[in-house]
């Protein structure tokens, strides 16, 4: 063969190489032990193509409420931040919640962007890129400041949880499994669990992180628990449900939201963490009603209401999103898009954009 005859087939081999590792690790994605096999990423993109639309994972709703809020002369723009399935993967997008195109805040070819989650000031966002690594990366919303702040041979997964102070991240690791800490400004990691547990939520004061530990037979379910940011101090929340997901605290620290199995269906919880006060915000009995989350002022909650199109259970439902008062009145419809979604959070005070000054927070 001839010197250019083999310089080509090199690169060809080099290349499949390069599409078969980046597929691969497509399907590495959170919540189940068998992460190749059952994980939302995968499910949403079987899920996408079965239904012929496109998907739209991890919606993430933006500051105090739908529209735009008055601040003195300037007018702040809210967002929503999407990863939108595309024929190549998963990027995120930022849409403006009363008018305006989306926009990327970063867009890059050969990856895929999936689980993003605001920094506390909700200027920030974390996110996991499945590329050449499976990482968490940082943005800032405008698009700059892109930086990878963890990953390599063991799997991260997210979505990862902000610490209050903004200095620090809790995420799932799978090998070895249990929920972790990143502490941005030195880069060091400090492991809290050493089980199957997922779904991190940080306290408002920062002196607990919730979580929910898996339970024999079920793939992204289980019972809730809290344990100290340092690690130990371990604790199963007595809180009567069937298994959970989805916890999330609220702004003034005295309740959890979360989604739990009722009858056939999940539904949205929340009660005190002392377990009492237990309350079903939204008991529809024929849509699953998954991924909560509170409004800064603790007074309305987000959520996703849906479908599942497919017999695969961790396969993120196909639906839209929803907002109702924290006491389950006066629910209304945010989305109109009824396509896989999962991971939703509103975004804290102070994010946003001021269509005064063109900067953002």
């Amino acid at each position: 063969m001839s010197r250019p005859s083999r310089v080509f087939t090199a690169l060809v081999c080099a290349l499949c190489a390069f599409v078969l590792c980046f597929l691969t690790l497509r399907a590495f994605h959170p919540f189940s032990g068998d992460a190749r096999q059952n994980s939302p990423a995968r499910a949403a993109v079987e899920a996408g193509a079965a239904s012929g639309r496109e998907y739209s994972g991890d919606p993430r709703l933006s500051p105090p409420g739908p529209g735009a809020v008055e601040t003195g002369a300037a007018r702040r723009i809210e967002y929503v931040v999407a990863s939108v399935g595309v024929a190549r993967g998963w990027q995120l997008r930022l849409f403006s919640v009363d008018a305006g195109e989306p926009v990327a805040p970063c867009d890059e070819e050969g990856v895929s962007d999936t689980d993003p989650a605001w920094s506390p000031e909700g200027t920030r966002l974390s996110f996991v890129r499945l590329g050449p690594q499976v990482a968490i990366w940082v943005v800032r919303a405008d698009g700059s400041d892109l930086r990878c702040v963890e990953g390599g041979d063991d799997v991260v997964v997210g979505p990862a949880a902000w610490s209050p102070d903004g200095h620090a991240l809790a995420f799932t690791r799978l090998y070895p499994q249990g929920i972790n800490t990143l502490d941005l400004r030195t880069g060091a990691t400090q492991r809290l669990t050493d089980r199957n547990d997922f779904y991190a939520d940080w306290s408002p004061d920062g002196s607990r992180v919730a979580f929910v530990r898996q339970t024999a037979g079920d793939e992204v379910a289980g019972d809730l628990w809290v344990c100290s940011p340092g690690g130990g101090d371990e604790e199963k929340l007595p809180i009567p449900t069937g298994p959970a997901m989805h916890p999330r605290w609220s702004p003034d620290g005295t309740r959890l939201a979360f989604a739990a199995a009722a009858g056939d269906q999940f539904d949205i919880f929340t009660a005190k963490v002392d377990g009492s006060d237990v309350s079903n915000l939204t008991n529809t009995g024929d849509m699953d009603e998954v991924w909560p989350d509170w409004s800064p002022d603790g007074g309305r909650l987000v959520f996703l209401r849906g479908r599942h199109e497919t017999a695969n259970q961790s396969a993120p439902p196909c639906g839209d999103l929803y907002i109702c008062k924290s006491d389950g009145s006066d629910c209304k419809q945010f989305t109109h898009l009824d396509v896989p979604m999962s991971g939703i959070a509103w975004q804290p005070r102070g994010g946003g954009h001021s269509d005064q000054d063109g900067e953002s927070n």
